[in-house]
């Protein structure tokens, strides 16, 4: 008789557990329907009653987890999917997402982590690659981002994976390797801006002015956008037609009077015609701008060298090259 009672619970359990199942899979249902059609309130009440009816049951984690993400709850979604991936620590998905999750909450090492998990799981994940990359090029370790979206480029070739392969390889000192990609590039989007501009800027570095003009004068056509107007500013600074050159500086402060490209670029231009003071006006401006901005400091340690300031020259070079190592105008002086 007792043995009977036990076979009887441990059916009442299965067809329990069963039923379970069979709700949180119509709460998935729902969820996604709702998901699909923008309603996040009501997919997220789904996902959750899904949990509810059985909290095993991974993808509701993962799901809910996205719909967090869209929604701006970081937090919240790394919770589920800190929970999907103990469910399955071997879900790419899941791993993907944290990665999302925690690039979106700085956690920037985490993210690389990962994403990279993801990449184990699932080698062909080019969507994990490009996102790591992203993470890679904000941590300015540029020649691993650089890596990611080749790979990336490779898996599922597209057109923004090309460009922040370009971007990459540029802010890595691989000129000759963006300009390729921005060749590529332009022969399928010839009407994109930031295209011309960023192969302005790899002409440009590699003393190809001529064609960074051209470059500068179609993003500025296309766009007319205020960085167009200072990278075009530093090459006819490089020129030496210093009028010219604080004439686009003027019209890239105007168009965005708190880039500090524009000042910065002035205060070199005002700096070589012995306008010394207008100069360290237009630095200091760029550096209460963005602390961080590296040509700004060279230019103010060429100000002070030709002040014959020395010292303070090479403490502003110093911290020039400290933001970022490949400043070449600080590694000339």
């Amino acid at each position: 008789m007792k043995n009977l009672i036990v076979l009887f619970a441990c059916v009442l359990m299965a067809v329990s557990v069963q039923a379970q199942s069979r709700i949180a899979k119509r709460h998935v249902k729902e969820g996604t329907l709702s998901l699909r059609m923008g309603n996040y309130t009501g997919s997220i009440s789904s996902f959750t009653k899904a949990i509810e009816a059985s909290d095993s049951y991974q993808e509701a984690y993962n799901l809910r987890a996205i719909v967090y993400i869209r929604t701006f709850r970081f937090v919240d979604a790394v919770t589920d999917l800190d929970k999907a991936i103990a469910l399955n620590p071997n879900d790419a998905t899941a791993y993907f997402y944290r990665g999302v999750a925690q690039t979106h909450l700085r956690r920037d090492s985490v993210a690389i982590q990962d994403f990279t998990k993801a990449i184990q799981t699932k080698p062909d994940y080019h969507e994990a690659y490009f996102q790591r990359g992203l993470v890679a090029y904000r941590m300015k370790n540029y020649g691993q981002a650089a890596s990611d979206f080749r790979f990336s480029n490779l898996l599922h070739p597209m057109d923004s994976t090309l460009t922040e392969l370009a971007r990459a390889e540029y802010s890595d000192g691989q000129y000759e390797e963006a300009t390729v990609h921005l060749d590529q590039a332009l022969l399928r989007n010839p009407q994109n801006p930031e295209l011309f501009y960023l192969r302005g800027h790899t002409n440009y570095s590699m003393g190809r002015y001529e064609s960074a003009l051209k470059d500068f004068n179609q993003s500025i056509v296309l766009n007319g956008n205020g960085e167009s107007y200072a990278g075009r500013a530093w090459v006819y600074y490089a020129k030496e037609n210093y009028p010219q050159a604080l004439k686009d500086a003027d019209s890239a402060i105007h168009i965005m009077p708190n880039n500090p490209a524009g000042y910065t670029a002035r205060g070199m231009i005002k700096s070589r015609q012995k306008d010394l003071r207008g100069g360290m006006v237009d630095f200091n401006t760029a550096i209460g701008l963005d602390s961080a901005y590296s040509m700004a400091y060279a230019g103010r340690g060429f100000a002070y060298a030709e002040l014959s300031m020395d010292s303070l020259s090479m403490e502003e070079l110093d911290r020039a090259l400290a933001l970022d190592e490949r400043n070449s105008f600080a590694l000339a002086m």
